[in-house]
């Protein structure tokens, strides 16, 4: 019911890279020499990292091998090291809340259809959502 530009103000001053817009499973392969490939870059963009990590987090929700939390935390690690620095406790905070926003905004209808099924991993899929997006509003 917000204008987007109020929403996303809080992170207005985020650092911005190309996005990939549609980073999930079936988008990427690992070929020889263990490298990730990714394909399929109809969704191409510029925003800060954390909206292409709130939209994986929501679309391979099952397909993790890690919780969502762990998840992040290696994205951090690969991150830095690819950078070669350390980002700010502060800063990964901030992105953290803006992966759950835009992960939301983008999922949480499909994340309500589990919720609805009545099944356990889709109350549970619900429940963190819910809880994590109350709590990054909050913040804000």
């Amino acid at each position: 019911m917000r204008p987007v530009q109020e929403i996303f103000e809080p992170w207005k001053d985020l650092p911005v890279t190309l996005l990939h817009g549609d980073l999930k499973i079936a988008n990427m392969a690992i070929i020889p020499g263990d490298k990730l490939v990714l394909f399929d870059w109809s969704m191409i963009g510029c925003a800060p990292c954390a909206v292409e990590l709130g939209w994986c987090l929501a679309v391979n929700a099952t397909r993790l091998a890690a919780t969502k939390e762990e998840f992040m935390n290696k994205y951090r690690s690969r991150l830095e090291s690819h950078l070669q620095f350390r980002i700010d406790e502060e800063t990964w905070r901030e992105m953290e809340r803006l992966a759950i926003v835009t992960g939301a905004m983008m999922l949480l209808w499909n994340k309500a259809l589990g919720w609805k099924s009545g099944t356990q991993r889709g109350k549970e899929e619900w429940e963190w959502w819910l809880n994590h997006l109350e709590a990054a509003i909050r913040h804000h």
